[in-house]
């Protein structure tokens, strides 16, 4: 991508702001709130193969380890644990 916008400066008239919008445009964020989901599902996944523990242990240590979170990370992550309830 930034070799593009390299030979597009070169070559190209238009402005590189112009670019640089077409390139934000390629590229989707992701949300804080969907890549802490994607980080601490992997995590709790890891800890069951790891140390395989009792469904009861799991949700303790789970319950444990998100009340320990701030309050925005707390309110980001909340979808799972409502899954996790559920």
């Amino acid at each position: 991508m930034i070799l593009a916008i390299n030979r597009r400066y070169s070559d190209d008239q238009r402005s590189l702001g112009e670019i640089f919008f077409f390139m934000v445009d390629e590229n989707a964020d992701i949300t804080f709130d969907d890549s802490m989901q994607i980080i601490f599902t992997a995590l709790f996944e890891a800890i069951s193969v790891v140390f395989q523990p009792t469904e009861a242990k799991m949700t303790e240590f789970i319950n444990a380890f998100l009340g320990g979170l701030p309050d925005y990370m707390q309110k980001a992550l909340s979808p799972m644990q409502e899954a996790m309830a559920a």
